[in-house]
């Protein structure tokens, strides 16, 4: 069974985004476009998973402040209303840029104007998922893809090297749900810094936003169609920042499109068989920087049928997502950057050798050479594992 649920989560304009030095923090003077909380729920054999997609810039843990986790009490609170288990939810980020500062870059739970809207953005972050839930119906899985190819670079390939050093990877990845009763529901992923209206004072999801209003308006009023960030940590649109509405339009429209292309394919294939949902989740300590105290990061890995989805809690480069694929036991392999929490850039230790913005020292990269490795091999690891022993791996842990 598939449900979903959105719900509109358009700051108030006192909220603030997040510009550049010296003057961190400004509000808002206007909305282009709306902002969204997407969910997809899951059920069977008794077992749920909620997936959660936020037009938001991240979902850092300390949005609360010291002493709090943003991350565990959203998820308490959607466990108390509807009877999902914490470790099987997942909160990402689109990493759109034109949002409020939800990053955790600035101490930002220190201004008295935040803390009303962020426990009014955490209660409507459990209501998606609870909308979700009640909106449950029986459902085929269907996987499909196709690629969009041209809107994307490696920004790295100006510090020298080579395409297979800098690689992209432009695959626009489906999980769709045909409800028998509902409409349906897709979840796409395609990996690209949303940074086109960056730092500018009007609200806009950017071209995740773009893409997903475009297929929900062809799919029909009720249909839902969902947006996870890839390992996009080095990867940007070819127009890069270049702060043009119809930039925005013309690459959420592209992707848009790709996305209908390939959902318009699924009816040449057969639905996926059924198999239990299984989930693997652990806690991985990775090296600080300058041997700084360890960064503790979340690696959560779904199995749903043949579909593995991997979520990390930084912008991983596209070169380690890539490895993850091609290591991972399923062929049907997407990996979600941006997910429950913001430890900020996940470089490979080519990157360190090699310097530039992605490494250099700031709250954006908390995380030292070697740390991108071991979320790589702890994924694999957790896949290999669901892979091997189905919905009876353990769904917990520390390494």
């Amino acid at each position: 069974m598939v449900g979903a649920g959105k719900e509109d989560v358009t700051p108030p304009l006192h909220v603030p985004y997040l510009g550049f030095e010296p003057e961190r923090l400004r509000p808002f003077q206007g909305v282009h476009d709306r902002l969204y909380a997407r969910a997809m729920v899951l059920s069977s054999r008794g077992k749920a998973m909620a997936l959660l997609s936020v037009d938001a810039l991240g979902l850092s843990r300390n949005l609360l402040g010291p002493g709090r986790d943003f991350i565990q009490e959203v998820r308490s609170e959607i466990q108390e209303r509807a009877g999902i288990p914490p470790h099987r939810i997942c909160l990402a980020a689109t990493h759109a840029h034109s949002t409020p500062e939800t990053y955790g870059i600035t101490r930002i739970w220190e201004r008295k104007e935040w803390a009303e809207w962020i426990q009014a953005l955490k209660a409507l972050l459990v209501q998606t998922v609870h909308s979700a839930v009640q909106d449950l119906c029986l459902a085929e899985i269907h996987t499909s893809s196709t690629r969009l190819q041209g809107f994307t670079r490696n920004r790295r390939e100006a510090l020298g090297g080579t395409k297979s050093t800098h690689p992209v990877d432009d695959e626009v990845f489906l999980l769709i749900a045909q409800r028998r009763s509902r409409p349906p529901v897709l979840l796409s992923h395609f990996a690209c810094h949303p940074v086109i209206v960056q730092v500018q004072p009007l609200v806009s999801a950017d071209y995740p936003g773009e893409s997903a209003s475009l297929v929900e308006r062809n799919l029909g009023p009720g249909s839902v169609c969902l947006f996870f960030q890839g390992a996009a940590g080095d990867i940007n649109p070819i127009m890069n920042d270049s702060r043009k509405w119809e930039d925005v339009e013309k690459f959420g429209q592209a992707l848009g499109a790709k996305i209908l292309e390939a959902y318009s394919k699924i009816e040449l294939g057969k639905p996926m068989e059924h198999e239990p949902l299984s989930c693997s989740i652990r806690t991985c300590s990775l090296p600080g920087r300058k041997g700084t105290e360890s960064i503790q990061a979340e690696c959560q890995v779904f199995r749903i049928g043949s579909v593995a989805l991997v979520a990390v809690p930084g912008e991983l480069f596209c070169e380690i997502g890539l490895r993850i694929k091609k290591k991972s036991p399923s062929q049907r392999a997407a990996v979600i950057s941006c997910a429950n929490g913001c430890v900020g850039y996940l470089s490979p230790r080519s990157a360190w050798h090699q310097g530039g913005y992605e490494v250099e020292e700031g709250p954006w990269c908390t995380v030292g050479p070697g740390g991108a490795e071991i979320l790589q091999k702890n994924a694999v690891h957790q896949l290999r594992k669901l892979w091997q022993t189905g919905p009876s791996a353990s769904e917990g842990g520390h390494s």
